[in-house]
């Protein structure tokens, strides 16, 4: 066969006889197939399959190949992480970022992810239907839980304001220092670079827990924890300065300084007053269960001579948060 003649017939089908005799005969290849007859291996049950068996085997390899591909491709949509519950997020100020993205009019902070704002952007955050968050300049904030029982971020530094109406401990901050649980109020949390963190309660209540300590904050109050001690003592701003510097010195581990206690002047001292009696031991304990008697008379039945026990210290907190 010239070369013209193959071009004529096409490569196409030449290739065909080749492949599965389907394209015109070509002399050439037949003259080389009765050349080779002799040779062939003739049937017995090791022999090669017949042509139509080779011509199927690759079809039903290919299908093969094919399912496999697309069962991989399943379980590997399967398994990958789907989006989870996310929250509406939207730019106050600047350009905040939810993972490597910047905030857009649809963007969502989803479970998992983080918000970063910088000291040129602020953010608003939607709660669910339970109240919003605003997150500062300079913050990093997590969404670790969206569930219809638990609502939980975590504050890694920075500053937010939370203002939230829902049942008590359904809202939770996590920071380095500690847990606060919304107790249906406004607050506003911040986070420093070594971890302590400080609270400012507007509307409400704020429960601090860290460190095997809990902390009541109520309106008007504040409260720092530490990483290592948990939440401190929480007290109103507007108390005496000596008492304020006491309570410091006390949060920090120097109880020597408990002869401050005695400038207690209002019942507002008694927050602070009562949180320290459960936390000191001894002299300390017994001064600081004196100052509070003197702005806050305990009640009937409360002894406070002898050993104050967690029922007692209950009746007498009923007292204290009436007196502000």
């Amino acid at each position: 066969m010239n070369a013209s003649d193959r071009r004529e017939r096409g490569d196409n089908e030449v290739g065909d006889y080749l492949w599965n005799a389907s394209g015109p005969a070509d002399p050439d290849v037949q003259r080389l197939e009765a050349l080779l007859n002799p040779l062939a291996l003739r049937p017995g049950p090791d022999a090669i399959p017949p042509r139509a068996t080779l011509l199927a085997r690759p079809r039903r390899v290919w299908l093969a190949l094919a399912a496999m591909v697309a069962l991989a491709a399943g379980l590997a949509i399967f398994a990958a992480p789907r989006a989870g519950p996310g929250w509406e997020i939207s730019s106050l100020e600047g350009s905040p970022i939810v993972g490597s993205r910047a905030v857009t009019d649809q963007s969502k902070l989803r479970v998992g992810q983080w918000l970063t704002t910088d000291e040129s952007s602020r953010a608003q955050l939607q709660v669910a239907t339970l109240g919003s968050v605003t997150v500062e300049g300079g913050s990093r904030l997590r969404l670790i839980r969206a569930e219809h029982d638990e609502k939980r971020l975590e504050l890694a530094r920075g500053t937010i304001h939370a203002f939230i109406v829902a049942p008590p401990r359904l809202f939770f901050v996590d920071t380095p220092a500690g847990v606060a649980a919304d107790l249906g109020c406004a607050y506003t949390l911040t986070v420093a670079d070594d971890g302590a963190s400080d609270l400012k309660v507007t509307v409400g209540w704020v429960e601090l827990q860290g460190a095997g300590r809990t902390s009541i904050v109520p309106a008007g109050a504040v409260c720092r924890m530490d990483r290592l001690r948990g939440p401190g003592t929480p007290y109103f701003p507007d108390s005496p300065p000596v008492f304020v510097e006491r309570l410091a010195e006390i949060d920090a581990g120097r109880a020597a300084a408990l002869g401050g206690l005695a400038r207690a002047v209002s019942p507002r001292e008694g927050l602070a007053l009562w949180h320290l009696i459960p936390r000191l031991e001894g002299e300390a304990r017994a001064e600081a269960v004196a100052a509070l008697a003197r702005v806050v008379p305990p009640p009937a039945g409360v002894a406070i001579e002898g050993e104050l026990d967690r029922p007692a210290l209950e009746a007498w907190w009923g007292v204290i948060k009436e007196r502000w």
